[in-house]
């Protein structure tokens, strides 16, 4: 289920609760984050993201930004993967510790983060308000946000 991660500077991030990719769990939620957090990347035109886009174009513009996981995010996690360094194991992993001390790789997650938030100013992390936002993560972020009446 997503969920907040918040760092002890205040920062605070969307997070997943479990590993997505191949043979993982992909839970609907976490798997529509992490699509999302792909769709911000290629839609954002952030200057910090221009390398990205330009090397990953490809696979950005083939990933849907709301569905199950599939092939198309299978590519995606792959290319990304290879593309920054690091862990090449097929998946997106939950933040946690301290994102500081992981050195020049940070988790994935952290740079889908910021693409959503670039996206979206004034209004990450309420990523649901976004009609590319799929229905199972904007119920999680609904449910997070908007108080019960």
């Amino acid at each position: 289920m997503v969920c907040i991660y918040s760092t002890s500077g205040g920062r605070v991030f969307l997070n997943i609760n479990n590993h997505v990719g191949f043979g993982r769990p992909n839970r609907l939620d976490d798997v529509e984050l992490v699509r999302f957090g792909y769709f911000a990347t290629r839609a954002s035109s952030h200057p910090s993201g221009a390398e990205v886009r330009q090397a990953l174009a490809g696979p950005l513009a083939a990933v849907s930004p709301a569905g199950p996981f599939g092939p198309d995010l299978d590519a995606m996690i792959r290319a990304h993967q290879k593309f920054r360094g690091g862990t090449q194991d097929g998946c997106v992993s939950p933040i946690h510790g301290s994102t500081a001390d992981y050195g020049p790789i940070t988790f994935m997650l952290v740079g889908l983060n910021n693409n959503m938030c670039d996206l979206m100013p004034g209004i990450y992390p309420r990523i649901d308000q976004s009609p590319q936002s799929g229905a199972a993560v904007s119920q999680a972020v609904r449910a997070m946000f908007v108080p019960k009446s």
